[in-house]
């Protein structure tokens, strides 16, 4: 067969060239069916370099979304530059882009030449099948449930796996997510399920090493992910980006991703120690910073919500020890959190520019008026309509105007603030009924009332350093859902309304240096 390329070349820069000429003749639209985003050499490099298979001569290995190989062709090539006694390889890779066949062959023959000079056998599998649809049986107990399967892949399992799966949702119904159920809820991204076949599909001590979004790390769309994820394999590794866009900067990708490597569960963890590392993007990958920290600092495997935490600084465990030490929430003061009710294309023909919330309208708050722990209503945008009217239709979109603390439900990054809060009283609006769009998260007490003391407080709180950071360490989201406000840790409902009082008496003070002189430390980690 004709040599590719000159057998001195590295596997991973032809496969990339290969990567790259097939990623200029695809349209955009092409990709974005299939979720293709090519892994850059140097982050593939970065992944090869976390395996740790101990000594063998054999090695398994899939790769469940190969591309065009970059991920395969790293790792091998690691492999086999640390470990002279490994004879032979098998690759198992799966691609649903048949357009990529030639481009994958390509590389992976030229993967074999070069690995014929090192005297390792080298065999490859490529199916062009669906992953999810194929090993979805490996997540229920009784496989004959999720119909047709290859009875001679039940066997098959695997020394590494590594990937950078696609990204994209698929709705409850898409097969994928019905075969995956377990794992499902909502509406799924793709790569979740990626997740949770691979970590079924190790060996005893087999090594998982993916790059995707941090989405999983929290919330509630991925906690049935998180209570399985966690139930089979251990953290080793995670390592952060600093920046959204540099680890795949050819792709103008803005998404904050995450790169983990694991271990199929064992017994013991009492004394596992998770590795945390943190570049600023691809380019600095060989020099990262990292540190260590015990399992439980990272999740808390007896926890409900096992929610995984990633200080990087030790200000970052500090703070997350006096969260830690609060016992209060929202739901132990009798407090509730929903989304803002008003969609406005559903509603926009009880919106209006103008109006009179004193006679037959109700102003609606947007995103836009939390400001600096003030409301600013109505707010110069002409494009918003602030006002809806009162009527028997718009009833099951209003609330009557009490004490509330409003959040925004969005922020972008580089925001200093990721919570902006700030308390909506009563006597603010002089009118009978407020509507809160659906940007617009707001806390409310079911049955009774917020206090004026307990807003303000409560709304001081949701904008001091301990909870932005207790937010950021635990949520690569700019998303900010009521589920995990509902589930923050709050102090004690003294503090909450000694600091509103305060704060409400015109009183300067800093709301850090209160929480800090008005909690108990927590576990030093």
């Amino acid at each position: 067969m004709k040599t590719i390329a000159p057998l001195f070349e590295r596997p991973v820069k032809i496969s990339d060239k290969l990567g790259t000429h097939y990623a200029n003749s695809a349209n955009n639209d092409h990709k974005k069916i299939f979720g293709q985003y090519l892994t850059p050499i140097d982050v593939a490099d970065f992944m090869a370099g976390l395996a740790s298979v101990k000594l063998r001569k054999h090695v398994d290995i899939l790769d469940p979304g190969i591309g065009s190989g970059v991920l395969s062709c790293a790792l091998i090539e690691k492999l086999t530059g640390d470990q002279k006694q490994i004879s032979s390889i098998k690759l198992i890779a799966y691609e649903t882009d048949s357009l990529l066949l030639s481009t994958i062959q390509k590389s992976l023959e030229y993967l074999k030449k070069w690995l014929l000079n090192k005297s390792v056998e080298f065999t490859y599998d490529i199916r062009l099948k669906d992953f999810v649809l194929e090993k979805a049986f490996v997540l229920n107990e009784n496989p004959s449930l999720f119909g047709t399967h290859n009875p001679d892949l039940d066997d098959e399992l695997f020394d590494i796996i590594i990937s950078n799966p696609p990204y994209f949702k698929i709705s409850k119904d898409d097969p994928r997510a019905r075969a995956a159920a377990r794992v499902v809820y909502g509406q799924p991204n793709i790569y979740s399920l990626f997740m949770a076949l691979s970590a079924r599909l190790l060996k005893p001590q087999g090594e998982l090493i993916f790059i995707t979004p941090r989405s999983y790390a929290s919330g509630p769309y991925f906690r049935s992910f998180r209570e399985f994820f966690f139930s089979e394999i251990i953290p080793l590794q995670f390592h952060l980006f600093g920046s959204r866009t540099e680890a795949f900067d050819r792709d103008a990708i803005l998404q904050e991703n995450i790169i983990l490597h694991a271990k199929r569960n064992g017994k013991n963890h009492d004394n596992t120690k998770v590795v945390l590392s943190f570049s600023n993007g691809s380019h600095d990958l060989q020099t990262p910073q990292q540190r260590k920290l015990p399992l439980k600092r990272i999740v808390n495997l007896s926890s409900a919500n096992k929610v995984v935490f990633l200080p990087t600084t030790e200000n970052d465990d500090q703070i997350l020890s006096v969260v830690d030490s609060w016992r209060g929430s929202l739901h132990n003061y009798e407090m509730e959190i929903s989304t803002g009710k008003v969609v406005p294309f559903r509603a926009i023909e009880y919106l209006s520019s103008s109006g009179d919330i004193s006679n037959g309208d109700a102003p609606l708050i947007w995103m836009n008026s939390i400001r600096n722990f003030d409301i600013v209503w109505p707010f110069d945008r002409k494009s918003k309509p602030q006002y809806i009217r009162v009527s028997d239709n718009t009833m099951p979109l209003l609330n009557t105007i009490g004490n509330y603390v409003l959040l925004r439900r969005f922020s972008a990054k580089e925001e200093h603030r990721r919570l902006n809060s700030s308390p909506l009283l009563k006597d603010k609006l002089p009118c009978r009924f407020v509507a809160f769009e659906n940007h617009v998260n707001y806390i409310y007490r079911p049955h009774g009332k917020i206090s004026k003391l307990e807003a303000i407080g409560i709304s001081a709180i949701l904008n001091s350093v301990y909870l932005d950071t207790y937010f950021r360490v635990s949520n690569g989201n700019t998303q900010v859902s009521a589920t995990e406000i509902r589930d923050m840790p709050l102090p004690d409902i003294s503090t909450i309304k000694n600091l509103g009082e305060t704060i409400d008496a015109g009183k300067t003070i800093d709301v850090d240096e209160y929480l800090t002189a008005h909690s108990k430390l927590g576990r030093s980690w």
